[in-house]
């Protein structure tokens, strides 16, 4: 959760200013274009999410707490199409609450989407 809230600022902060004040011209083309420029907000989130955790194993989030994403399989970074599914799965958890409450009921502290996209995360071995 915590590193959720890293990744907000350090990653969604800099593309909603590049979106609003660079693509659409400031706060009054955002507000008369406003499903464009969220659409635009999403996919270039959604883009850049996928290549951290799939080319790096971690957002910056989850490097600050020392976490990286594996696969449940291979105990390595997990693929472009996990990547992909664990994305979708966080924004139906986070749209039904369950996602948010799951790990307090299992031992293990995987959520709903780390169950679907056959992913978890570690801690970071030391180098």
């Amino acid at each position: 959760m915590k590193s959720f809230l890293i990744d907000t600022f350090l990653i969604n902060m800099p593309i909603m200013y590049f979106t609003i004040y660079v693509l659409m011209d400031g706060g009054s083309g955002f507000s008369q274009n406003m499903s464009s420029g969220w659409l635009i907000i999403f996919l270039m989130n959604f883009a850049i999410v996928i290549l951290f955790w799939s080319i790096k194993g971690q957002t910056p989030g989850l490097k600050a707490y020392e976490g990286l994403l594996v696969s449940t399989k291979t105990k390595k970074k997990v693929s472009v199409l996990q990547a992909f599914v664990r994305y979708m799965m966080t924004l139906l958890c986070i749209l039904s609450f369950i996602g948010i409450i799951l790990p307090f009921f299992r031992k293990d502290k995987r959520t709903l989407q780390d169950l679907l996209s056959n992913t978890y995360i570690i801690n970071k071995p030391s180098p």
